[in-house]
């Protein structure tokens, strides 16, 4: 391993010089994306502000519910206009850059007299809603499938569900419904069984409806009655360690109000939790905040640090992740991967013999297993490394191979409950060429490095299937990792330090146009004298982990580290 370190470093040397001779991108560095996944609005910190002014929410109309597609490019909402006696769903969808003007959705096709409280599906194959003729009589979930880049005709939740009247239905990442039934006037949710929801089981809290689950189900956030001034208020629930429920906390003055505030959401990503509020004139708005407000209130004892073996999340300083369990002295680690609910952790690692393989250590009655090595390949080829669980928990890739720069291939095991299958070789053309490091977006596309051709390449999953690669068009760098929604890459690539030789990380962010932005180097926070390489991004987009060789003079020991990707963002240019 550590003279297969030395080779790729004496080939990156050689790319980056030819690289650094060619002509500049004419592509503008100041046109990054991410604020068009937001109507072009910018972020909100801890205070909570209007979303959309004008176009989402307006004066004297009551706006509601907003659910974001998991790629942040379709948007919908509820709204009761002045002049309308029913409420009705509205949507916008991103295309060419650009929000399409809002507009009515009418999923039932005039068969409900109301439809309300839309929710994407967090793979987005389907929008569950609630429809109805008279309030608190009918009220039933009903869902559309996606059908390309429109929907199905609307179908009503065949599940014990609709056996009462039930509404504000939501989905939390592993597919298992909340909603509230207004016959019980309690929160339910229905465990999801391989995409049917045959039973539903009350969940545990002192008071609350209106129920959002978060997309890991680690809090829930409900709203009602405040005893004191009468308002509605948004509170919140978090998981404790045995699967109970904390009591409600209230979310504070910054998000309530002596107005009423109902109807709360989270994006798909988990970054911000929107919410009406109601104004004196009897209408209301959309307002969006941080969901750091609500990780500021979280109780000790509910808090999730033992998805990352105990140890407390970084904020914007890299620190070394699980010493002594994941990173060792004296041994190379790097590129972990995560499952999707955290509960799983891979990663590759010199063994004894110097071939690297990959580990794994699972979380088991709020406990991690002890760590050990994974032969996907039972043997068939001498190293495994770079292990990446898929978006839907369902597959692992890996590069499989016998000898350095020789026979590097993509493979892949399928899960089978707690285990997996037997690796296959994915059939793909490219496996044509030496690849390795491949990684995937939320949406399926996988994207990978071709060892052969020194560029980065993805292939589009499309309906099931993965199409042609294409070359991602950054200037120079490797072993790149896609974000979950695509929005930024980051990969290694040589310092542009004339005076240093070592590894540096760096991003590109996606221009309104699909083109990249030039490579931006992530700062002396994360970039050191020594080599940084290998970086990974955890399932919920919340955190960096890279490599570093620190021991100066032993090539290839690296320890790994972990930080706030909020570090990338503050890289990301200014619009």
């Amino acid at each position: 391993m550590r003279n297969y370190i030395i080779i790729f470093s004496a080939l990156v040397l050689g790319f980056f010089l030819k690289a650094c001779n060619t002509k500049k991108s004419n592509s503008k560095e100041n046109n990054s994306t991410k604020k068009e996944s937001y109507l072009g609005q910018k972020p909100p910190g801890l205070i909570p502000e209007i979303f959309a002014p004008g176009i989402v929410s307006i004066n004297g109309r009551n706006s509601s519910t907003i659910s974001f597609s998991p790629d942040l490019d379709e948007m919908y909402f509820s709204a009761h206009e002045k002049d309308e006696e029913a409420s009705s769903i509205y949507f916008s969808k991103l295309k060419s850059n650009k929000w399409t003007p809002v507009r009515k959705a009418n999923f039932t096709n005039g068969g409900k007299n109301e439809e309300i409280y839309p929710s994407v599906s967090l793979n987005d194959k389907r929008i569950y809603f609630t429809a109805f003729d008279s309030i608190f009589s009918d009220e039933k979930i009903w869902y559309v499938n996606r059908l390309g880049d429109s929907w199905s005709d609307a179908i009503q939740l065949d599940s014990p569900i609709n056996d009462d009247i039930a509404f504000y239905i939501n989905q939390a990442k592993n597919g298992d419904l909340y909603y509230t039934s207004i016959s019980k006037e309690k929160m339910y949710y229905a465990p999801n069984r391989n995409g049917e929801f045959p039973e539903v089981h009350e969940v545990e809290i002192e008071f609350g409806h209106h129920g959002f689950i978060s997309p890991s189900q680690e809090y829930l956030l409900v709203y009602t009655r405040n005893k004191e001034n009468k308002d509605q208020d948004i509170y919140v629930c978090f998981k404790e360690k045995d699967g109970t429920w904390t009591k409600p906390i209230p979310l504070g003055n910054e998000v309530n109000s002596n107005f009423n505030e109902s109807c709360p959401s989270i994006t798909p990503d988990g970054k911000y939790l929107f919410y009406n509020r109601s104004n004196e004139d009897e209408s209301s708005n959309v307002y969006w905040v941080s969901t750091e407000i609500i990780d500021k209130i979280r109780p000790r004892s509910s808090n999730p640090e033992n998805r990352y073996f105990g140890q407390k999340p970084p904020d914007l300083t890299p620190e070394v992740f699980a010493p002594g369990m994941v990173s060792i002295d004296g041994r190379f680690e790097g590129t972990v991967t995560f499952s999707p609910d955290l509960k799983e952790m891979y990663f590759a690692a010199d063994n004894e013999d110097d071939a690297t393989a990959i580990y794994f250590s699972k979380l088991k009655d709020d406990k991690w297993t002890p760590i050990k090595k994974m032969d996907f390949t039972k043997g068939e080829k001498e190293e495994e490394m770079h292990p990446f669980i898929s978006p839907d928990g369902k597959r692992i890739y890996f590069t499989a191979f016998d000898e350095a720069f020789t026979d590097e291939k993509i493979w892949f095991a399928n899960r089978l409950k707690d285990s997996w299958s037997e690796a296959i070789i994915l059939d793909s053309p490219i496996n044509d060429d030496l690849v390795f490091f491949p990684n995937q977006a939320k949406n399926g596309d996988l994207y990978y490095f071709n060892l052969s051709k020194f560029k980065t390449y993805f292939i589009p999953f499309v309906n099931g299937k993965f199409l042609e690669p294409k070359e991602v068009k950054h200037e120079f760098g490797h072993h790149a990792f896609i974000s979950p929604s695509q929005d930024y890459l980051i990969f290694t690539g040589k310092s542009q330090d004339k005076e240093r030789k070592d590894n540096d990380i760096y991003a590109c962010f996606k221009q309104n146009d699909g083109a990249w932005t030039k490579p931006i180097n992530l700062g002396a926070t994360i970039n050191s004298s020594f080599n940084e390489k290998g970086p990974r991004i955890t399932p919920d987009g919340k955190y960096l982990f890279f490599g570093r060789d620190e021991r100066a003079g032993k090539n290839g020991l690296a320890n790994i580290y972990w930080v706030s990707t909020e570090i990338i963002y503050k890289a990301k240019p200014k619009q």
